[in-house]
């Protein structure tokens, strides 16, 4: 009876894994973009075929785009360059992009090491979600 259960169970959370991002408004080609989050009036997917890691001074950093959906009145994505330190558990970004929902470019922004754009990882926030990704990446890899 308890194996039948759980097999109820994890059968239930299989399901439930594939119909969660399919409740966002928008979705983007899923052969590239793997959804991370949603709620309400934002979703989140990372590019599977871009994360890249580097090592700099002892330490690994993941690079990775995510895209976000803004579902606002006025309707956006943005596609945003995050490097996330795995070993100082910090989060920075060098590029972002936004994007009418045409795909008509609306603004660019580009930062560098001085720009001081990083931040700890903050518990339970879909930047810890980006985090967990980039560590389970590096794992993967090695």
């Amino acid at each position: 009876m308890k194996k039948l259960i759980s097999r109820i169970i994890v059968a239930l959370l299989f399901l439930f894994s594939f119909i969660t991002p399919c409740l966002a408004d928008f979705q983007p080609d899923s052969s590239r973009w793997i959804w991370i989050d949603s709620n309400d009036t934002s979703g989140f997917w990372y590019d599977s075929k871009t994360i890249s890691v580097k090592q700099e001074n002892g330490r690994n950093i993941v690079s990775m785009w995510i895209l976000s959906y803004n579902n606002t009145p006025e309707e956006s994505v943005d596609k945003t360059l995050y490097n996330v330190d795995v070993t100082r558990k910090t989060i920075s970004f060098s590029e972002i992009h936004e994007y009418d929902m045409q795909g008509n470019i609306i603004g660019s922004s580009y930062y560098n090491e001085f720009d001081n754009t990083e931040s700890s990882v903050i518990p339970d926030t879909v930047g810890e979600e980006f985090y967990d990704i980039a560590n389970g990446y590096i794992s993967h890899r090695m």
